[in-house]
């Protein structure tokens, strides 16, 4: 766990909501992201985490079983933004390139992970937003395709937990190098 950290500041004024980005800043500023390793895909996560602004995060990890999860307490999302996770191009780190010129305030400064985890794996989503504290929400998305969205069937407190499994399911020579020997636990060190 990690206790204390401060809480990120929203960039540039920003509400910390999940928006589209406009096609001509996506081509611009697009990732291409690419989580090559089982730690990236936690990094990712984390740094989510500390860009919500939360300040208790729990990563569980199994390199072995290509899973792992991250919980925080912060902002959480709200239904809008529940609607938009996983989809290609949206993010609340920027709006356009002139605020990456102008400086990066957040850890993960173009955002699209989740879109990139999805692609990769199994990714399930429960949050409870601040802005709607009795009511969380549920996505699961499956190899880059949304298998559910609504209501939360489990009592939620204002945070997000993303659980990941079957990592690397459609790429198999990333899922082969973490099946080499020592590889899982070098990965979890």
């Amino acid at each position: 766990r990690l206790h204390g950290c401060p809480p990120a500041r929203p960039p540039f004024g920003m509400d910390g909501a999940l928006r589209r980005l406009a096609p001509h800043e996506a081509s611009r500023l697009r990732a291409s992201c690419a989580l090559p390793r089982f730690s990236a895909i936690v990094e990712e996560l984390v740094l989510n985490s500390l860009d919500a602004g939360a300040t208790q995060i729990t990563a569980a990890i199994d390199p072995a079983g290509f899973s792992c999860s991250v919980e925080d307490d912060g902002c959480g999302f709200t239904d809008q933004d529940l609607r938009l996770v996983g989809e290609r191009h949206v993010t609340s780190k920027l709006r356009s390139l002139q605020e990456l010129h102008a400086g990066v305030q957040t850890y993960g400064f173009r955002g699209e992970a989740l879109h990139c985890i999805a692609a990769i794996a199994s990714l399930e989503v429960l949050s409870c937003s601040a802005k709607t504290p009795h009511s969380a929400g549920f996505v699961l998305l499956r190899h880059g395709a949304l298998v559910h969205r609504g209501l939360a069937n489990e009592a939620c407190t204002i945070g997000t937990t993303i659980r990941v499994s079957d990592i690397f399911a459609t790429r198999p020579v990333a899922r082969k190098q973490l099946q080499r020997l020592g590889a899982a636990a070098a990965e979890a060190e």
